[in-house]
């Protein structure tokens, strides 16, 4: 197949209407034919201009149709697309022909520029923009230092993504992301369900795991690849730790973007000199939850049972529930302590508390202000420490520990980390989260203060589906 734009004219002026010729032998069984333009000589060459039309036949197995440029806009291009569709008369129903650059036809490159812009030949515009593509792949694989130690070296690491569903390659700084042909099947599910129907069933019965199970499973659970040619480091374990890091932002974004939940699965680092062996680090989170089992561990089954009850018939609760599922799974501490606390204000709102009512403790004492006026149960801390004082949350030290968690919360919120807190602007805020700091420090840097949140925050959630499952008429003998 020959492809050949603008009589071999490799530069156009914007506007002008150029003609694309296509030389194929099976194009007669068609009557129509479809041309993609992408963008060429930028990192991440995209769909430029797309157009359907009947060609003109110039001579056997020769067809023309014409490029109207005023749609692009200056830069260079090349041919991404051929198709051939729509059965001519006289023809069987042919399925589509297409055919792409390298592997059908050379590369069909131009440039569109303006009436300013000196005149091109092929080989200028093919140099130029070679010589543009070779800078991006210099870059591209020049290397991410991420230690500064002697015995660094070069590694490529390829981190696998399940659950992420992308239909092209896209490049960042030093790294790239693209879609991999096949996803992830659930054959070990399959596999589990029959260990336990024979052990611990009488049932006899066994499912097969068919070639149409595969198929389907692997289209549900799509696989996109990381690929980072160069990181530069002493060894494969600090590169496996950088690009899971850094790949958890990307699929942050890509939650955004995509509305997909992509979870990293296996990193695979390959050593780019002699001498070092590949490794594969699989990418999974341990278990944070409760180490002791049976009842007095979250296992009383009349608790657990009228707990799903309440939250089969209260869409608030479970949608709590949901938030402190995603807290409790939060590895970052500050970011764990935002989201805790978010659960917090939501049933401080709900609770509809009067602002103009003074804020007193669980003994009926006003909390008074620097000024010696009365808290108001407004704002954000004082409702707040109205829920933990209206559900016996650990009242002693609930004033401290709200406003501790508030100065956390905005340190957070407002400047990234509780680190940047010195950069709040209320000094009575500041003195608080110091006082958290001060903690967390005795407590040989364990974060007490954001465990304390949780703690409560757990405590807090149970009491109010106990209330729920009181009021409903179902007790519960005994919160977890």
């Amino acid at each position: 197949m020959k492809v050949l734009f603008n009589n071999d004219g490799a530069s156009v002026v914007q506007g002008a209407l150029c003609p694309l010729r296509i030389t194929a032998s099976s194009a007669s069984h068609f009557s129509q034919l479809q041309v993609e333009i992408a963008s060429a000589g930028v990192k991440n060459a995209s769909s430029a201009l797309g157009f359907g039309t009947q060609p003109r036949i110039i001579a056997p197995d020769t067809y023309e149709v014409d490029v109207n440029t005023a749609l692009l806009r200056r830069g260079f291009y090349e041919i991404r697309l051929i198709r051939f569709h729509s059965p001519a008369k006289n023809h069987p129903d042919p399925e589509n022909a297409d055919y792409t650059p390298s592997r059908d036809f050379d590369r069909a490159v131009f440039f569109v520029g303006c009436i300013f812009d000196s005149p091109r030949s092929r080989e200028q515009v093919v140099a130029e923009l070679e010589k543009r593509e070779a800078s991006f792949e210099a870059e591209f694989t020049s290397g991410i230092r991420i230690s500064d130690s002697p015995d660094s070296i070069s590694w490529s690491s390829f981190v696998f993504v399940k659950c992420l569903l992308l239909g092209r390659r896209t490049r960042f700084h030093k790294f790239e992301v693209f879609p991999f042909d096949r996803g992830l099947d659930s054959k070990d599910h399959r596999d589990l369900v029959n260990d336990f129907l024979k052990k611990a069933t009488t049932t006899g019965l066994k499912f097969e795991y068919s070639d149409a199970d595969r198929h389907i499973s692997r289209h549900d659970n799509p696989v996109a690849i990381v690929h980072f040619p160069n990181v530069i480091a002493p060894t494969d374990s600090e590169v496996a730790q950088f690009t899971e890091r850094q790949i958890s932002k990307l699929l942050s974004v890509l939650a955004l973007t995509r509305d997909s939940k992509g979870e990293a699965f296996e990193i695979v680092v390959c050593p780019l000199v002699a001498g070092r062996d590949a490794s594969v680090f699989p990418v999974r989170q341990p278990y944070r939850g409760n180490l002791v089992k049976g009842e007095i561990s979250g296992e009383h089954a009349e608790t657990l049972e009228s707990y799903v009850r309440v939250v089969d018939t209260n869409p608030f609760e479970y949608f709590l529930l949901q938030l402190y599922k995603e807290a409790i799974g939060e590895i970052d501490d500050d970011f764990r302590c935002l989201r805790l606390w978010q659960i917090l204000e939501l049933i401080a709102a709900s609770r509809n508390y009067d602002k103009k009512l003074d804020l007193v403790d669980h003994l009926g004492v006003p909390i008074k202000m620097n000024d010696g006026q009365p808290f108001k149960v407004r704002n954000s801390v004082p409702p707040v420490y109205a829920v933990l004082r209206d559900y016996s949350v650990d009242v002693e030290k609930a004033w401290e520990n709200v406003n501790i968690w508030f100065g956390f919360r905005s340190a957070v919120a407002h400047y990234g980390a509780v680190a940047n807190y010195g950069q709040l602007e209320r000094p009575e805020v500041r003195a608080w989260v110091k006082n958290g700091l001060d903690q967390n420090a005795a407590a040989n840097g364990h974060n007490v203060v954001v465990s304390q949140l949780q703690t409560d925050v757990n405590q807090l959630l149970q009491k109010r589906l106990a209330d729920h499952a009181l009021l409903d008429g179902r007790s519960v003998t005994g919160v977890m």
